[in-house]
This record gives structure tokens, C-alpha cells and sequence, in this order.
């Protein structure tokens, strides 16, 4: 239902306006019932729109932010959180539309429809499972896309 570039290719269609017009036009010719999904307040949320597709706006819960709402990069120091009560925090930031802290301790808000939560983490399972139930206790419905 919904197709999702990955890794570098989905990173730099956030940032490059040309790649992200031609993944969404590639997407509208291949699948144009499927929603594209990507960073949220990125090119490719642009592009998506431009070519009339279904956008689903992406957070990171794991992830650090710049102050201009991108992924800070995997080699700077504190790009990835590895210490849950961090992820938690953003993590019900995001899901209630509330400010989150770049990597420089700015504000900022991302306002996304889906979070990621990456899967490689050796404790990922448990951390998933903890944060359904976290969100249960807050009054958050956890549910697969569309």
C-alpha cells in the first residue's frame, strides 16, 4: 500500500528536488494507488504532492534532528539514540504533534503522519514492544499504515 525508498537513495530524495521528483513520477507510473512515503518536510513530501500522490510524512523516533528538520548525518556523534528514555520522549513528541530537540538543543516541530523506529538495535523487540504500551497508557492507538 505504500512504497518507501530506503537508506541512502530515501536520504538523499530529502534533500535532492530532482531525485525526489523522479522517484515520485517513477512511483506515479508504477503504482499511482500506492502512497509514497518519506521524511517529513522534505523534497520528496514535495514531490510526492507535485505528482498528485499520497504522502506519508515520516519521524524518527531513534534518530537526532538538524535545525532544518533533516536526519542529522550517521557519522556525526549522537545521530542515533541508543538510550530508550530518549526515544520515548521523541517518540511521544512526535506522535502528539509536539516540539522535539535537535541535536543542538533547538526546538523544532515535524509534523509526521508514520514513525520509524529502526529494527537493528539489539533491544529494538523489547523497545517496541515497551513503547506500544507506553502509547496504550497515554491514550495512543498504534496501527499499521492505512
Amino acid at each position: 500500500n505504500h512504497i518507501k525508498p530506503h537508506g541512502a537513495l530515501y536520504n538523499q530524495a530529502a534533500t535532492d528536488p530532482v531525485l525526489a521528483d523522479l522517484l515520485a513520477r517513477t512511483c506515479r507510473d508504477l503504482a499511482p494507488q500506492s502512497a509514497v512515503m518519506g521524511l517529513a518536510h522534505s523534497a520528496m513530501e514535495q514531490a510526492a504532492h507535485d505528482h498528485g500522490l499520497l504522502f506519508i510524512a515520516e519521524g524518527f523516533i531513534d534518530r537526532s534532528y538538524s535545525r532544518q528538520n533533516a536526519l542529522t548525518p550517521r557519522s556525526q556523534p549522537g545521530s542515533v539514540y541508543e538510550d530508550f528514555v530518549t526515544i520515548k520522549k521523541q517518540a511521544l513528541a512526535l506522535a502528539t504533534k509536539q516540539p522535539i530537540q535537535t541535536i543542538t538543543g533547538a526546538s523544532i516541530d515535524i509534523m509526521c503522519d508514520s514513525l520509524c523506529f529502526h529494527g537493528d538495535h539489539p533491544q529494538a523487540a523489547t523497545h517496541a514492544r515497551e513503547l506500544a504500551e507506553y502509547f496504550e497508557q497515554k491514550g495512543i492507538k498504534v496501527r499499521a499504515n492505512r
